[in-house]
């Protein structure tokens, strides 16, 4: 999928670094419910475990990944019982976020 800025796309291995760079971000990973990622070797292993409904949020003009988003259906999370209900989240960084919006 795409945006006019954005490509959201599956992870791949060699998104560990840019992963690493805002996910080792307490200000970033604490909010979300996450502790902040100690190593790339942690963030490598996220993209390992990452299942279907993870997605790796990307800078169209780079393709570098700068934040996630996932969507858990009703069997796959722990945040609701209903059938008419999911669970989705999205961590990115925010200062590159707000650098983009202010170049665009």
């Amino acid at each position: 999928m795409t945006t006019k800025r954005l490509i959201i796309r599956n992870w791949n291995l060699d998104d560990a670094i840019n992963l690493y760079k805002y996910a080792s971000d307490p200000s970033v990973g604490i909010p979300a419910g996450w502790c902040p990622h100690k190593s790339i070797e942690e963030s490598k292993n996220f993209i390992k475990d990452a299942d279907q409904n993870s997605f790796a949020v990307c800078l169209k003009s780079d393709n570098l990944a700068i934040g996630s988003i996932y969507l858990k259906l009703k069997d796959k999370t722990d945040m609701t019982d209903r059938d008419d209900e999911c669970e989705q989240g999205t961590y990115t960084d925010l200062v590159i976020t707000l650098k983009l919006q202010l170049i665009t």
